[in-house]
């Protein structure tokens, strides 16, 4: 018999964790550029539109947890496929704010 850390965790993570997972990484990305335009003085009406964006996006993942029932197939386990969708979009956010932050971007 397989130890438990040897199987794939799919059983145990929802559809709906990954998607809220993926829309959770815009919020803070956006929030963050707005709020250190802001303290550099040079915010913009669109750089607010976005972190109003960013916090709706944020509002939306919580929701989208706490309430998988209300998402078409929400509850059932994910398939590893979708696994691929966290990996890349994590690496895209990691990309965005080191360039954010070190000025690159």
């Amino acid at each position: 018999m397989a130890p438990a850390l040897s199987r794939a965790p799919t059983e145990r993570i929802r559809r709906v964790d990954v998607f809220a997972y993926v829309l959770g990484l815009m919020g803070p990305l956006y929030i963050g550029d707005f709020l250190v335009a802001a303290f550099a003085g040079t915010a913009t009406t669109f750089g607010a539109g976005l972190a109003v964006i960013g916090g709706f996006a944020l509002f939306v993942a919580a929701h989208m947890y706490r309430n998988p029932d209300a998402i078409n197939d929400g509850t059932e386990p994910a398939p590893a496929y979708l696994y691929v969708l966290p990996v890349v979009s994590t690496g895209a956010f990691l990309v965005l704010a080191v360039g954010w932050v070190t000025g690159l971007a």
